[in-house]
């Protein structure tokens, strides 16, 4: 398995437009729609994550690499032995590469309103989050670093789980998988999720 990310920041506008028009028609008339600058560049960025990795693991020019979705939203590289998901949040964007299926998310660490627990979490998850049986009052806006580090474990845990099999945050925790969580980059985790056995290597 293998990982990549790029803040968006450093992408100029010439960049911006070559890896735009690299994209598939489908795919830039959906970015065209995005009223913010941010969110297009994001997702270009992602897209060129997934086609640099691509094309490197496979020697073929990035311009040959062919993206798609399938009918839940999950991407593939038709006529590639490879899998791959994307994400983004803030200024990054993040690609994962495997030769079997392979889950990312990327989260800005930022103060949350710990309700959105309550939606993702099983009981003994939300006893794990805590510490504890928790209170009515503890869902709530919290900036707590230690608490937001947990939360957002469990939070990029699921959505990684859920992109590995392409059936969503909800279903994160019924998807046996290997999560491995990655906090080099300053200010945002990222874990990456992947089949059972796999292998991978993280630090949490």
């Amino acid at each position: 398995m293998e990982w990549d990310w790029y803040d968006i920041r450093r992408m100029t506008d010439e960049e911006y437009r070559r890896w735009f028009w690299m994209m598939e028609e489908e795919k830039r008339r959906r970015v065209e729609r995005f009223r913010r600058e941010a969110d297009r560049r994001r997702s270009v960025a992602a897209d060129m994550l997934a086609r640099r990795m691509i094309s490197a693991a496979c020697g073929i020019p990035p311009e040959q690499v062919r993206l798609a979705a399938e009918k839940g939203g999950k991407p593939y590289a038709p006529g590639s032995p490879l899998h791959f998901s994307l994400s983004h949040s803030g200024d990054l964007a993040v690609c994962g590469v495997d030769r079997r299926p392979v889950g990312i998310d990327v989260e800005r660490i930022r103060p949350v309103n710990l309700k959105a627990a309550r939606r993702i979490a099983a009981p003994e998850e939300l006893v794990r989050l805590f510490g504890r049986e928790p209170t009515p009052e503890d869902f709530r806006l919290t900036g707590d670093p230690e608490l937001l580090d947990r939360f957002f474990e469990l939070w990029t845990g699921k959505e990684a789980a859920g992109k590995l099999t392409g059936e969503g945050l909800l279903s994160g925790g019924r998807t046996p998988a290997e999560l491995h969580y990655f906090r080099q980059i300053p200010g945002y985790l990222v874990c990456v999720a992947t089949v059972k056995g796999s292998g991978g290597d993280g630090d949490g």
